[in-house]
């Protein structure tokens, strides 16, 4: 069958010390593949809930917490940042016509902002530091990846809520997915890269995500409307086309025989690898965790692909 040669090609591809790979539906995991060890030298191995660092993936949970806070009001996607972080209201802007930066550009990497701040050592010195920064272009005008501009929607978070960015994000989000393992570190690029969890937790993210499509009249249990999933899902709007379009915390392409395939991978700083990959209206995705870096996430959409032709999920007309 085409996934079981995909698979080989994957696990070569995705040579790890560790790794748990799953793919899942929109209430379950389908397949799952478990092995190797956590830490090789303590000969620790690897299960469904052993914990990973997934780094910028940590962004998706980031965008889902705006939309929760844009959904009760508390603020609007195209408000300029600086109605929240008023300390960036003199930055100097690099042409006269350029728009103020929003929380938009936030979410789709389009605001300019440098890729990172890290010679700062607490919120005091991040937040000290805003008015010195020189953006990159006008925003709106390209896209750029920023974890700056993600460490800034966690300070949005925060100034909104009322509560500190992981403690929102555990209980508006993690808690009501059961993802009760979850953990974060600490600092300022926390709702950048903060983000600890296991294969389990992760393949109950994707199975929600999936659960928000189609519309349709049933309940709608959140944590986020299912509406506001679906936007997280779709271009930003604030962008020219381009090959790696943004949703607001995701990354969109499209690689046949699946149309549109929202993902996100990321190397963590402790050396973990973790991608994400789904199909939202054909219902079906793939996650990855690795305690070692992998050379590229391809094969995993490959083999999402193959599982989909094989289920006769969809047909891929180039066979």
């Amino acid at each position: 069958m085409l996934f079981d040669n995909k698979l080989k090609e994957a696990l070569a591809n995705l040579s790890s010390p560790g790794i748990a790979i799953a793919i899942c539906d929109r209430n379950r995991v389908l397949w799952q593949h478990i092995g190797g060890y956590s830490d090789p030298e303590d000969k620790i191995p690897v299960d469904f809930d052993t914990l990973f660092h997934i780094g910028s993936v940590t962004r998706a949970f980031t965008g889902q917490a705006i939309l929760i806070l844009r959904d009760e009001g508390q603020l609007a996607l195209d408000e300029p940042l600086e109605l929240s972080v008023p300390e960036i209201a003199s930055l100097r802007y690099p042409t006269l016509d350029s728009p103020r930066i929003t929380l938009r550009h936030l979410l789709t990497h389009t605001s300019g902002l440098p890729r990172r701040m890290d010679d700062v050592k607490d919120e005091r010195e991040f937040i000290a530091h805003l008015p010195k920064l020189t953006l990159d272009h006008a925003p709106g005008a390209d896209a750029t990846h920023s974890a700056l501009g993600f460490a800034l929607l966690g300070l949005v978070i925060q100034r909104k809520s009322g509560k500190p960015y992981d403690v929102f994000v555990k209980e508006r989000i993690l808690e009501p997915l059961s993802m009760s393992t979850a953990t974060f570190s600490s600092g300022v690029m926390i709702a950048d890269d903060g983000l600890c969890l296991s294969a389990r937790e992760l393949a109950r993210f994707v199975n929600f995500q999936l659960n928000a499509w189609p519309p349709r009249d049933d309940f709608d249990p959140g944590p986020l409307k299912r509406a506001s999933v679906r936007e997280s899902h779709c271009i930003g709007g604030l962008q020219l086309l381009g090959p790696r379009p943004k949703g607001l915390g995701w990354e969109l392409l499209s690689d046949r025989p699946l149309e549109t395939i929202v993902w996100h991978n990321a190397r963590s700083q402790c050396g973990h690898q973790v991608a994400v990959a789904f199909e939202p209206t054909v219902g079906i995705g793939i996650i990855a965790l690795a305690s070692a870096q992998f050379h590229s996430d391809r094969p995993l959409r490959a083999l999402l692909c193959a599982y989909a032709v094989d289920h006769d999920l969809v047909k891929d007309e180039r066979r």
